[in-house]
């Protein structure tokens, strides 16, 4: 993709937020200077990357934050885990979801 990235913005629903931020750019100006990695999580869901790499990259965006949980508090840590236990086939999506409401 040369042109724009708006209009795969608009047809994949993506919000007004990043489609006032994409502005003119193209796929790759956007992919490497968006401020938001969940933005781009959601577009490579969109566009049909597999799950399991973005369950994977997303578990890792997520593994920094886990020093901010108070000590001794296992479940987000639990649920990072589990979800790249599923990624490599070792959980099922039910223990995912299970870890995931536990932590919630």
């Amino acid at each position: 993709m040369t042109g724009s990235i708006q209009p795969l913005l608009e047809r994949l629903g993506a919000c007004e937020e990043a489609r006032k931020w994409a502005g003119k750019r193209t796929l790759a100006q956007a992919w490497s200077g968006c401020p938001r990695g969940d933005w781009l999580l959601w577009l490579a869901a969109r566009l049909g990357i597999d799950r399991r790499l973005v369950v994977r990259a997303t578990a890792e965006c997520a593994r920094p934050a886990l020093r901010y949980v108070p000590e001794g508090e296992t479940l987000p840590g639990a649920a990072i885990e589990t979800a790249l236990a599923w990624c490599d086939g070792r959980a099922t999506i039910e223990e995912v979801r299970e870890a995931a409401w536990a932590a919630w």
